[in-house]
């Protein structure tokens, strides 16, 4: 477990909607600084408070108008918020930064603001979007008395599964064109695949030299017309798989379950039917299938009809094309009006 030494400056500055912006710094045992800010209505104040949870590559701010949009509805609505930069953020690189890490800094964030006077009667939740969202189940696990907690177009299902559902079904340029390249079928690809992350997980460090020699000893034989081709193949695919950049050897061992036996609080799980990352149902069905077990009763699911950004097709289309400022947020902002009236209800 690390260990925190925290320092908080607390400065009043006046925003716009009679809010007042508190900057904190959260110095790390490691040297490292996080520096963050809490948004505190100065008139309807609930006494709430919403912890947002840093992803492996983002900041808050580097967002975009997902958070930006929630700040300004939560405060002027009577709800506090609080984020702060991330470890990859300070450092500059986000290789060895994980999912585990970021719940790591988000509980040390709400310990502190617990034990702040002005702060420890507030009602302080998380939320979380993506990646993030599984490391803001992981901090409502460890932290007395969370008062709730949101994930938003999140991975439950165990994320080794994910993971083979992404690099074989929903990335058919990747997976024909490499079982093209390397002469073997698409189901074989698929095998290779699965021995990979089964390798990933059983060994504490990747030898991607002999890693490759296993998998060209167990299927060069089907490569019959590409012999050359197929360990070059091999390389490339080990390479992409095992790449840090991508994050999926530290997440494979990322399991739900476990977490969510120590969440007593009202859970909000928020999906999207088009999403490609997150895939909709059976996240949705896995979350459902552990609250029954779990005889957690005080939660909601809620099915939006967006892409994993909470926006149309259309303009997820937009995003990927480098057009970002032509983006229609408008659908994106009506999800967050629900997440936002789901808070003030609990």
């Amino acid at each position: 477990m690390k260990n925190y030494i925290i320092t908080i400056l607390l400065l009043f500055v006046a925003t716009e909607g009679f809010c007042d912006s508190i900057p904190c710094d959260f110095r790390m045992s490691d040297g490292i600084t996080l520096h963050g800010t809490v948004i505190t209505p100065q008139e309807k104040n609930l006494k709430k408070m919403v912890i947002i949870v840093n992803h492996r590559h983002k900041t808050p701010e580097g967002s975009g108008p997902l958070y930006t949009y929630m700040i300004k509805r939560l405060s002027a609505q009577g709800v506090s918020v609080c984020y702060f930069e991330n470890r990859p953020a300070m450092k500059r690189d986000s290789s060895f930064i994980t999912l585990f890490d970021m719940a790591d800094d988000a509980v040390a964030v709400y310990k502190t603001l617990k034990a702040i006077k002005m702060f420890r009667k507030y009602k302080m939740g998380f939320v979380g979007a993506s990646e993030e969202a599984a490391s803001a189940l992981i901090a409502a696990s460890k932290v007395p008395d969370p008062a709730f907690l949101i994930q938003m177009v999140s991975i439950i299902i165990p994320q080794h599964e994910k993971d083979m559902q992404t690099f074989t079904i929903y990335a058919p340029q990747l997976s024909l064109g490499m079982a093209d390249f390397a002469g073997i079928s698409y189901h074989v690809y698929s095998e290779i695949v699965q021995d990979i992350f089964n390798y990933c997980m059983t060994h504490q460090k990747v030898d991607k030299s002999a890693l490759e020699q296993q998998l060209v000893k167990q299927y060069g034989g089907e490569a019959t017309k590409k012999k050359k081709e197929f360990p070059i193949a091999m390389q490339v695919l080990i390479t992409k798989l095992t790449d840090p950049q991508e994050g999926v050897v530290p997440r494979l061992h990322w399991n739900s379950k476990p977490y969510y036996e120590n969440v007593k609080c009202p859970i909000l799980l928020l999906q999207a039917t088009d999403d490609r990352n997150a895939l909709c149902y059976p996240n949705i069905f896995e979350f459902e299938k552990i609250m029954n077990e779990n005889h957690h009763n005080d939660y909601n699911t809620l099915l939006v009809d967006a892409t994993h950004y909470l926006i149309s097709v259309s303009e997820s289309r937009k995003l990927e094309h480098g057009r970002s400022s032509d983006v229609d947020y408008s659908r994106r902002e009506q999800i967050l009006d629900l997440v936002c009236k789901w808070i003030l209800m609990k």
